[in-house]
C-alpha cells in the first residue's frame, strides 16, 4: 500500500504529465494541448512540485513602443509651433507649471523650465519641432509599453490573468502598494520613480486585435538616465527589446519550499505530512500558499521576504520568457 508521501509524489508528477510534450491541457484549442514556453528548471523535484499555471497563447506579434513621454521647456513654445505639434498629436496636453518651478542643470548651467508637455506617440517629426523652437528640452517622464496581441479578448484576458500572478516588478519594496481598479494593477505608488500598470480589457490600438499592456511608468531625470534616455533622439533610439529582456521577469513559487522558508525550515529538510485517514494535509505546502494568497503577487511576496529579512533564492524558478519578448 502506497505510503502518504508517495501518493504526493504520484499526485505532482501527474499534474505534470497532464500533456506529456510539457504542455498543459486546454478544452478550448484544437488537438487539446497548446504550446508553453518551458521552465528553466524541472518542474518536479525531491522537496515538492510545482503548480503548473494556465500558460495564455503564444502571442500574434509582440509590439513595443514609446506610449507617453514628458517633456519640460524653459520657455513657451510659438503660436505655429504649438500648432504644428498638436497637429502630429492631437493628444498633446501643454500646460504651464504655476505652482513650482522646475531647474535642472544642462551643459553646466542651471536652466529654470516651466512648461510641461505631454505626448501621446512618439515620431521623428515632433523631437524636430521641439529641437528647433527651444533650446535644451528636457526629458522627464517615459511610459514605454508592450503589447501582447491576440484575435481573441479572452486569450488576452488570460494573457493579463498569467501576467498579474507570475510578473515581478524589479525594484519593488515591501511599502509600496499595489493597486486594483477595475481589470488593472498598478505596481508602485503614482508619480514615483518607476511604477508597472499592467491590464488587458481593451483593443489593441495600433491595429486589430485585442492586447495584454504591459507598461514601465518612468518619471525623473535620474530614472531614465539609468536607462540610457537623456535626451529625444535617444527615444528614438531606444532599445525596447533590451529593456524588456532586463526587466519582464515571470516567475513561478515552489510553494512547499516556500513554506519551509517562511516558517523558519531548511529547504533540505523532510515534509511535514499529516495523515488522517484518507486526508492528507502538506503543512508546507498550506504555508506556502497561504502566503502567496495573502500577499497578493509574486512582486509583492519576494518583496515582503526581504522585508523581514528572509533570503528569496531556491523558492521560485523564473520562466524562459523570450516568446513574449517584443
Amino acid at each position: 500500500m502506497a505510503s502518504v508521501r508517495e501518493k504526493l509524489d504520484l499526485e505532482g508528477k501527474s499534474r505534470i504529465a497532464a500533456c506529456g510534450d510539457g504542455s498543459r491541457g486546454n478544452s478550448g484549442a484544437a488537438g487539446g494541448c497548446e504550446a508553453m514556453p518551458a521552465i528553466k528548471t524541472a518542474s518536479f523535484n525531491g522537496n515538492g512540485y510545482v503548480q503548473i499555471p494556465p500558460f495564455p497563447p503564444i502571442p500574434l506579434t509582440r509590439h513595443a513602443y514609446v506610449d507617453t513621454f514628458r517633456v519640460w521647456l524653459p520657455h513657451h513654445l510659438n503660436r505655429g509651433a504649438r500648432a504644428s505639434l498638436r497637429e502630429m498629436d492631437p493628444g498633446m496636453h501643454y500646460t504651464e507649471a504655476r505652482e513650482k518651478e522646475f531647474w535642472a542643470k544642462q551643459g553646466g548651467a542651471w536652466i529654470r523650465y516651466i512648461v510641461a508637455v505631454t505626448f501621446q506617440s512618439l515620431d521623428r517629426n515632433i523631437t524636430e519641432v521641439l529641437e528647433q523652437h527651444c533650446h535644451r528640452p528636457l526629458v522627464n517622464g517615459v511610459h514605454l509599453a508592450l503589447d501582447w496581441v491576440f484575435a481573441t479578448q479572452k486569450d488576452a484576458l488570460r494573457a493579463g490573468d498569467f501576467a498579474k500572478h507570475h510578473i515581478v516588478k524589479r525594484g519593488h519594496r515591501g511599502s509600496h502598494p499595489i493597486d486594483r481598479f477595475k481589470e488593472s494593477d498598478y505596481y508602485g505608488r503614482r508619480g514615483s520613480r518607476n511604477t508597472l500598470a499592467i491590464y488587458a480589457d481593451k483593443q489593441y490600438r495600433h491595429g486589430a486585435g485585442y492586447a495584454c499592456h504591459l507598461e514601465a511608468r518612468l518619471q525623473g531625470r535620474a530614472a531614465l538616465t539609468e536607462r540610457g534616455i537623456r535626451s529625444l533622439r535617444d527615444l528614438l533610439t531606444f532599445d525596447h527589446r533590451a529593456f524588456w529582456q532586463r526587466n519582464l521577469r515571470l516567475v513561478v513559487f515552489d510553494r512547499r519550499r516556500l513554506g519551509k522558508r517562511v516558517t523558519g525550515r531548511h529547504l533540505s529538510s523532510a515534509p511535514r505530512i499529516t495523515g488522517h485517514g484518507a486526508f492528507i494535509y502538506d503543512n508546507d505546502l498550506r504555508a506556502g500558499d497561504t502566503y502567496i494568497r495573502a500577499a497578493g503577487s509574486p512582486t509583492a511576496v519576494l518583496a515582503t521576504l526581504r522585508q523581514h529579512g528572509m533570503a528569496a533564492a531556491g523558492v521560485y524558478h523564473e520562466f524562459d520568457h523570450t516568446a513574449y519578448l517584443p
